[in-house]
């Protein structure tokens, strides 16, 4: 786990997809057209017809496409289930590439593009620790460690709105007072709670 949470408990971050049928995006299995490629459109509809899988996810950049705005800029980090399972091993500590496939069952392809894509982001970086052969290891940024509260959020948002049925799971604790956590959005003048209602 990076330093500055180690004292933090592990996350357990539910698996998301983002589903937008309206957009005409289809995501298709190995097995079938391109192996986890993403079609749009027309080309997706065509596919669909010759009975090649099923709605899976949509192409993030689409989000932005008529209205950017900085949750959309954000989902296309989160939004993808693989890139917040590789987020959250992050926060975990793993580092190597060889280490989050026994972590999160993810097919190497995969985690090579989603690698890619978070360091092109500027969300992760690669830190050389073998010269020969040469091998990188995954870090976080100082972009993507401001992702932790987001993370942390969505545990606690997912403790109390989809329980689970083996137990209370997570238990959030802040070390120095031995208090629960609890996540509070507060206004940065007067450090007080902020609500909906209360901001413009």
């Amino acid at each position: 786990m990076h330093p500055q949470f180690a004292h933090l408990p592990r996350l357990d971050l539910p698996e998301r997809v983002v589903e937008l049928p309206d957009l005409h995006a289809r995501h298709y299995p190995a097995d079938g057209v391109g192996a986890g490629e993403v079609l749009v459109g027309a080309q997706a509809r065509d596919q669909a017809d010759l009975g090649h899988g099923v709605v899976r996810t949509s192409e993030l950049s689409l989000l932005t496409r008529r209205r950017p705005r900085s949750m959309a800029h954000t989902l296309q980090v989160i939004g993808d289930r693989w890139n917040s399972l590789i987020l959250r091993s992050s926060l975990h500590g793993i580092k190597r590439f060889d280490d989050f496939p026994t972590d999160l069952g993810i097919a190497e392809s995969v985690l090579s593009q989603r690698l890619s894509r978070l360091t092109e982001l500027g969300v992760l970086t690669q830190r050389g620790y073998q010269v020969n052969p040469p091998r990188h290891e995954y870090v976080f940024t100082e972009k993507g460690l401001a992702l932790y509260p987001i993370c942390l959020s969505m545990v606690v948002w997912g403790k109390r709105w989809l329980p689970s049925d083996g137990g209370p799971g997570t238990v959030l604790e802040h070390k120095p007072c031995g208090h629960s956590v609890e996540p509070v959005l507060v206004c940065g003048a007067r450090q007080v709670h902020v609500s909906p209602d209360t901001i413009t």
